[in-house]
């Protein structure tokens, strides 16, 4: 938990200029394809509309320039708890690539 707590305290870059990477534990259930089609639709949304980000002065930076920078991959958990949960992981898989969210 230490280092989880270190690595969350780490800066990870300059979020005016680099992507921000997000990633997406998703096991299949309704909760998690909901959570991964909700960041699907956002990036979407986000990605296309342009961007008026201001590099010189920090104070026009808004929330909606920082969501622009934000891209989310998917780690696919395979519970391993039921027969035919490595068939529902790769199923999963394909959906959140037909979504543009890759697997990690």
């Amino acid at each position: 938990m230490e280092a989880v707590r270190k690595l969350q305290c780490q800066p990870v870059g300059d979020f005016r200029t680099d992507l921000v990477l997000s990633g997406l534990a998703i096991s299949g259930g309704v909760d998690s394809m909901a959570l991964a089609t909700l960041c699907s639709q956002m990036h979407s949304s986000f990605s296309n509309t342009t961007n008026s980000l201001n590099l010189e002065n920090e104070k026009h930076v808004s929330s909606l320039d920082i969501l622009r920078q934000v891209t989310f991959r998917a780690f696919v958990v395979d519970h391993g708890v039921r027969a035919g949960s490595a068939a529902e992981a790769q199923a999963v898989a394909k959906v959140l690539e037909e979504q543009g969210i890759d697997e990690i």
